[in-house]
């Protein structure tokens, strides 16, 4: 960890911003203060700060990364969370909206209860503890002077616990009466506390102003707290009511459970208007309270009356509630409210707008991230990720849970999709679409999608998917049969791709992403009635119409939304932003956003995040050591070292650019323009360099001088370069009949490109050996791809070499060597012997790269003699992070 800043310091720590260099975060770095090093006791407490996280796992509490020592230091390793604390809030701002403080104590009451849960009081819950996210997420701060209990008392009285000898831990403004006088704590205690931050937040004043440490210590013991309302006039009695109760100086007065608290801020939220509901749950407690409404000084009903009204005698009823008639039919009635209740929040309703990031481990690949999808009635995640043995698997997760269940029978799957019912799956793995039930079950086998970019499922019945890249959208029955064409592609236009697709609500309509000539480009409205496509937004973009016309698509790192006219199909009015930091390539393409957004039910939203090619050229010897950076962290794609190994060129947001590694680094562009450009791959001698051009699907070869001047060429060929060998550019194309083939084009003699392998399974990745007389290239004919050698041209001896999956592979330039990488990411080296045959030796691992696999291209470059290697690290290689947004409407009203 490299310290990077000071963040703040207390009694309790010194925190500092940190960088993790392993895994390349930033993150927060918490220590003991010098004078505690050798104070046994600050030791212990802070050792369990870090048990205490580590039982720890929600959204609202601030997650533990490490715990370990150095040199004597002990130090605790956190998510590092970037925006203010309460206290700053309260400092700049004073007094929040009602709905604010309702927002944010109802996170804050979720966190504590999550702690409460796995048997942690907090014990020192206050304004500068909770911290907020860019996004406005509540997490719970410094468990230091936090109490483990055995899980099974996390409601019940713990013995006193002390600090020092007649100091009661905490801070005292925010400590409780039983804790103030040393007595036993538990939930109870920490929901005071979180009465009297929420004060703090309703009226922009402390509980108790007072100017000396007695005087503080009799008030809180002693006196009342002003109501709220005389404070801040617009605070409503519910709300006034919901902090007295938290403020009660009995804790069996107090609320019980920080669910109890959790409610109530729900109920104001959701502007519940029936006064026996809000009466019975906010002065009851909720469901699970120890005390009755007429043991409550402060009840709902009382706050909802005359404020200064005289609280209720305390004294009990001289009979038990449960013999009076009265009591019994108030009791019937309020279980028909409650349960009236628990049916209106099974409805879509507008709440609190709630915003968290849900972090997906995932393999070296794309498809174990691209493809969260959400249910319908929006409480479940389904998502791809790894199990045990590696292969990738469909999880589902609710997402009022912290656990997801795998759904066996879904190995190999990717880019999942929900029926329209939440009982079942779309998905893709085998190179075909298969749905199951989510129950589990046989995956059923629907149709051929050889390397698919999304579906969906109507509720007519249908399913729409894009089987590849090549060809129209296709629909298919739920029950199988054979698929047909649902789009058509446009030759004129230049149609590459229809992907992503979306039905609309009513089950006819779809929407799609068009990869086209300029001009072209963009997102699509079909129909399954008609042949005719009618393009709406000018975005390659992933889109979703939402059951209110809303229009949700990806743009600049944004998720958007905007008012469609479901006549003329054009949107209309503002856009509005729904959240940030959504995946996107530096150029937008259906290549690498397909299924990346999705909405489900009640305004929830799910989109994949994180900063697209944020990556890192690094120089690694064969066993593995990082050997320095090239250039800062940021867009490369596909490098690849010149013959001289002095330059390396790449692609960045469309366009090639050139690092002159002999001058110190510098960059200059090779292309420029309106007009894409990628995968750049040198001639021989370093004076050329060849690449594709144009819009997707249909990019055609070009030769420019790689110092950057003069005009390109154009060459003939259509599709993506690997190698340039002997006087010849290898490529891969595609045709919708027979998917990826690999090509060969003379560069400079006479004839156009030939096939060198044209099959009905995928083959790409092609590397021509530098005499010209071996090609080693990737198919998936098995299923997985795989590294092959064949003799060029072609006599029909062929050598496979990889052993269990592999892609690129990559002469050395002398032809002794073969690398390519294994399916997890790890460079492999085959010795080659050429005389008096040809013979590949045993794969040997050299070190495992964190780059992409599935890249379109390069992820790595060796140098001449294969002693070095210019590695692609992806610094997010183990998890795919998916924001979900809760009742993302709201958002909406603030805009």
């Amino acid at each position: 960890y490299e310290v990077v800043s000071p963040l703040g310091a207390g009694g309790m720590g010194e925190v500092y911003r940190a960088r993790d260099t392993k895994l390349g975060r930033d993150v927060a770095l918490k220590v003991l203060p010098e004078g505690a090093l050798t104070d046994e006791a600050a030791r212990r407490r802070f050792r369990r700060e870090a048990d205490a996280l580590a039982r720890l796992a929600h959204p609202h509490i601030a997650t533990i990364h490490d715990f370990d020592s150095a040199d004597g230091t002990d130090f605790l390793v956190m998510e590092l969370v970037r925006g203010p604390s309460l206290r700053d809030e309260i400092e700049e701002k004073g007094a929040l909206p009602e709905k604010t403080v309702v927002r944010l104590g109802t996170q804050l009451a979720r966190g504590l209860q999550a702690a409460h849960e796995e048997g942690i009081v907090h014990r020192d819950l206050k304004p500068s503890n909770v911290q907020l996210t860019p996004d406005g997420l509540v997490k719970i701060l410094d468990f230091g002077l936090a109490q483990l209990l055995p899980r099974e008392a996390a409601g019940e009285e713990t013995a006193p616990t002390v600090t020092a000898i007649g100091k009661a831990a905490g801070t005292l403004l925010y400590m409780s009466p039983e804790q103030l006088r040393g007595r036993g704590v538990d939930a109870r205690t920490d929901l005071y506390a979180a009465g009297a931050v929420l004060y703090e937040l309703a009226t922009g004043q402390r509980l108790f102003s007072k100017p000396s440490t007695a005087e503080l210590t009799e008030a809180i013991l002693n006196e009342e707290p002003k109501p709220p309302r005389e404070l801040n006039e617009r605070i409503t009695p519910g709300l006034e009511a919901v902090i007295l109760k938290a403020l009660d100086k009995d804790p069996e007065l107090r609320y019980q459970t920080a669910k109890d608290l959790q409610v109530d801020l729900e109920r104001l939220q959701q502007r519940t208007r029936s006064s026996a509901v809000s009466g019975l749950q906010t002065s009851g407690g909720g469901p699970t309270s120890r005390s009755h409404d007429t043991h409550s000084p402060r009840s709902a009903a009382a706050a909802t009356a005359d404020p200064s009204a005289p609280a209720p005698d305390r004294t009990p009823s001289p009979r038990p509630l449960w013999q009076h008639p009265a009591a019994i039919a108030l009791l019937v009635l309020a279980a028909v409210a409650a349960t009236a209740l628990v049916m209106w929040n099974l409805r879509p309703v507008r709440g609190d707008l709630v915003r968290f990031t849900v972090e997906v481990p995932r393999k070296n690949g794309w498809r174990a991230g691209p493809g969260a999808a959400l249910s319908p009635d929006g409480r479940s995640l389904a998502y791809v990720s790894p199990n045990e043995a590696g292969e990738d698997i469909i999880w589902i997760r609710p997402l009022d849970s912290l656990t997801a269940r795998p759904l066996e029978g879904t190995g190999g799957a990717y880019l999942p999709f929900w029926s329209p019912d939440g009982r079942s799956l779309g998905f893709f793995a085998d190179r075909s679409l298969k749905k199951i039930a989510v129950a589990g079950g046989r995956a059923e086998t629907l149709a051929e999608a050889p390397n698919a970019y999304g579906g969906s499922w109507s509720n007519e019945g249908v399913i729409l998917f894009s089987p590849n890249l090549r060809t129209p959208l296709q629909r298919v029955s739920v029950q199988g049969g054979d698929s047909r064409p649902a789009t058509v592609l446009d030759a004129e236009q230049r149609h590459g791709a229809h992907a992503s697709p979306s039905f609309l609500p009513d089950g006819k309509h779809f929407i799609f992403s068009v990869d086209a000539a300029e001009g072209f480009a963009g997102l699509y409205v079909g129909s399954l009635d008609s042949p005719d496509i009618r393009r709406i937004l000018p975005i390659v973009s992933p889109g979703v119409v939402t059951d209110d016309s809303y229009i949700l698509f990806l743009e600049d790192g944004l998720v958007r939304a905007q008012k469609l006219d479901m006549q003329s199909w054009e949107p209309e009015g503002p856009v509005f932003t729904l959240g940030e930091g959504a995946y996107q390539e530096g150029l937008p393409n259906v290549y690498s956003e397909a299924m990346s957004l999705s909405v489900g039910g009640n305004g929830s939203l799910a989109f994949r995040q994180g900063k697209a090619n944020r990556r890192r050229l690094t120089w690694f010897g064969r066993a593995g050591a990082s050997l320095g950076g090239v250039g800062a962290e940021g867009s490369y794609e596909s490098p690849v070292l010149s013959p001289d190994d002095s330059r390396v060129a790449f692609g960045r947001d469309g366009q090639i650019w050139v690092i002159d590694l002999a001058r110190g680094g510098a960059e200059y562009p090779l292309t420029s323009g309106a007009t894409r450009a990628m995968y750049p791959i040198w001639s021989p001698d370093g004076r050329s360099i060849v690449y594709p051009s144009g819009p997707e699907g249909s990019m055609v070869l070009h030769r420019k001088p790689s110092n950057g001047t003069g005009e390109a060429e154009a060459l003939q060929g259509m599709g993506s370069p690997f190698s340039w060998s002997a006087g010849y550019v290898t490529y891969f194309t595609t045709h919708p009949d027979t998917s990826d083939d690999i090509y060969v084009l003379p560069i400079d003699g006479d004839g156009g490109p030939r096939p060198f392998l044209r099959t009905e399974a995928i083959e790409h990745e092609s590397s021509l050996s530098a005499d010209g007389k071996r090609m080693a290239y990737v198919t998936e004919e098995s299923g997985q791809a795989e590294v092959y050698v064949e003799t060029f041209p072609r006599s029909g001896e062929r050598w496979r070499i990889s052993p269990s999956g592999g892609c690129q592979p990559i002469w050395r330039r002398d032809g002794r060597e073969l690398f390519f990488l294994a399916l997890d990411g790890t460079l492999m080296a085959v010795p080659i012997q050429t005389r008096p045959r040809f013979e590949a030796g045993d794969p040997e691992p050299l070190f495992q790269t964190h780059a992409q696999v599935w890249a379109a291209r390069n992820s790595y470059s060796p140098t001449r003699d294969g002693q070095r290697f210019l590695v692609n690290v992806d610094p997010e290689i183990a998890v795919w992070k998916t924001a979900v947004v809760l009742n993302w409407r709201e958002a909406l009203a603030d805009q």
